[in-house]
């Protein structure tokens, strides 16, 4: 059964590896089993994380550079979305609708 967030032993500063390990297990076999892309960039707007379905819909690197891409508008701290455009992923056939929603991560006091 899983916990509420705030009960959850991410939460509290005295977890164990072994509750911090099976936490990352699980949040890792979350993001993989989601249809919906997800890709985190790191506050110097680097890659820091990228789901399987994202990685599906084709290479990021021309996309992350764009400064109208909702990630990069999120590093920017403004919350975007949902938005739809059309992507050119590098090496593509064609273009790829995408619809996105992108906010600043901020951490829990």
């Amino acid at each position: 059964m899983l916990n509420k967030v705030n009960d959850s032993p991410l939460m509290s500063s005295d977890i164990s590896c072994l509750e911090f390990s099976n936490a990352t297990l699980l949040l890792h076999a979350v993001l993989s089993n989601l249809q919906e892309g997800v890709v985190v960039l790191d506050e110097n707007g680097g890659l820091s994380l990228i789901n399987s379905a994202a990685e599906h819909m084709g290479p990021w690197q021309n996309l992350l550079s764009d400064d109208q891409f909702p990630v990069r508008r999120a590093l920017q701290g403004e919350t975007v979305g949902p938005v739809e455009f059309m992507a050119h992923p590098a090496q593509a056939s064609e273009g790829l609708w995408i619809q996105a929603t992108a906010r600043p991560l901020v951490a829990p006091n």
